[in-house]
């Protein structure tokens, strides 16, 4: 029985992770139960802050556009010269693979893969 957690499962909500230094977790923590709020009521209001200053400079498709630039920077460096077929499509599925377990909506990892080129040498 959890007496001092309050219940936060909710629905079409996800977690979102982040590795935190001991003093910063036990901090928020310890806050969150002598307040009993939850730990993300603490982190929405200044996260949501981010967000808001964030999306204007850089928008989804922006972020969009760097993640295939870095996609296909990688798969240069990966098969260093071996711009095989079979190769590509192997790394096409390894980065969906990646982007799927990292919860990324459906909707951008179609775009993103769209945008993940093969390029064979010499063209």
């Amino acid at each position: 029985m959890t007496i001092l957690q309050k219940k936060t499962k909710r629905s079409g909500y996800k977690l979102l992770g982040a590795s935190l230094p001991p003093w910063f977790h036990n901090y928020v923590s310890l806050y969150s139960m002598a307040k009993e709020i939850t730990k993300s009521e603490i982190i929405t209001v200044p996260l949501e802050k981010w967000i808001t200053e964030s999306y204007k400079k850089e928008p989804i498709d922006i972020l969009i556009c760097a993640i295939i630039s870095n996609i296909n920077k990688k798969w240069k460096v990966k098969y260093h010269g071996d711009f095989t077929k079979s190769n590509f499509d192997k790394f096409k599925k390894d980065v969906e693979l990646e982007l799927n377990s990292k919860g990324i909506n459906k909707e951008y990892v179609i775009m993103i893969l769209k945008g993940v080129k093969w390029k064979e040498q010499g063209k």
